[in-house]
């Protein structure tokens, strides 16, 4: 008997976390990414231009007139034998002689013109280049997170139940305690 009251004050004593409501959450996340990268590039430029500069002068170009003089000392004779004067387009000569001072003047006048001057130039430039080019680009990106929650639900302890329990305990130890009693005598 003594061995039932036991095993019963056990049972009842070990129940008590049975019929407490818990609810327990854990929940953990590791993440760790780990990204390289490496880019290569190259580039080549290529220019066969062709440029053309055409200039074109159609203008007139003026020589403007001019006086040329010289005095020189000649006898008459000399004037007579064989001295003219010049006339053209270009240029008029005149001779002067002063028979006081026997001084020859030679007067030479340049006349004005007009020169047309036409120019048709046209010039070419020819590109032929060729570049190339190259780019290397390398990095890296680690990433690391972690996040851990944890949640626990507990109700409160309904403390009328207990007691009803505890009440109900004591009642059957006592019954079970007086029966054993009882039953001693009665031998």
């Amino acid at each position: 008997m003594k061995k039932l009251i036991l095993f019963s004050l056990v049972l009842v004593l070990s129940g008590c976390g049975l019929f407490k409501q818990v609810h327990k959450e854990k929940t953990t996340l590791k993440t760790e990414a780990s990204q390289e990268v490496k880019r290569d590039s190259s580039s080549l430029m290529i220019n066969h231009s062709i440029i053309t500069v055409k200039e074109k002068v159609d203008t007139v170009l003026l020589v403007p007139e001019k006086t040329v003089r010289q005095e020189t000392i000649l006898n008459m004779d000399s004037l007579i034998s064989g001295m003219t004067a010049v006339k053209n387009d270009l240029v008029n000569v005149s001779l002067v002689l002063n028979p006081v001072t026997h001084v020859l003047s030679a007067v030479a006048t340049l006349k004005s013109q007009l020169i047309p001057l036409k120019i048709d130039k046209q010039t070419i430039t020819q590109n032929n280049i060729v570049q190339t080019g190259n780019q290397s680009t390398n990095f890296k990106v680690k990433t690391k997170s972690a996040a851990t929650r944890s949640i626990v639900d507990k109700k409160p302890v309904n403390l009328a139940m207990w007691l009803m329990i505890a009440f109900i305990c004591v009642l059957a130890i006592g019954l079970v305690y007086w029966l054993v009693k009882e039953k001693l005598k009665l031998f």
